[in-house]
């Protein structure tokens, strides 16, 4: 038998909710627990730092459990970084571990990288820029203030 060949190109956890697509690498996940479970501090939310929270109405569009529960979509808490630094971030909808092939996430053009600080790359999907990858660096920045 053959020993498996080694995967070039990098492995992400992907979040999809109805208005964005962001992603973390998955090698930095530590934990993901339902958000009514999580005791910790309060999550980040990617997808309101990434402007989908400005997009939604309503009077509960700033409460990310009310725009959650408003979805029909179980929070979770994502918990990103290492044994000494954590940030934990709120994700809503679907959730999958991708696999990218080798030149799959692109370095961000200009002049992106200062209108989304947090993201670090793009990543390809079928061909397609569609992936947001955040930075975890970034958002422990967020994170110390």
């Amino acid at each position: 038998m053959q020993p498996a060949p080694e995967r070039k190109g990098a492995s992400l956890l992907v979040v999809r909710d109805a208005e964005r697509c962001w992603a973390v690498p998955s090698a930095l996940v530590l934990a993901v627990e339902r958000r009514g479970d999580w005791a910790g501090t309060v999550p980040l939310d990617p997808a309101a730092l990434l402007g989908a929270g400005s997009r939604l109405s309503g009077a509960d569009a700033g409460d990310p459990d009310a725009r959650s529960a408003a979805a029909g979509d179980e929070a979770r808490v994502i918990v990103v970084g290492t044994e000494q630094q954590r940030v934990p971030l709120l994700a809503r909808g679907e959730l999958a571990l991708l696999q990218l092939a080798e030149g799959a996430l692109l370095e961000l053009p200009e002049p992106f990288p200062g209108l989304a600080p947090l993201v670090a790359r793009l990543a390809l999907e079928d061909g397609a820029p569609s992936i947001f990858v955040l930075s975890p660096e970034r958002l422990l920045e967020v994170v110390r203030g």
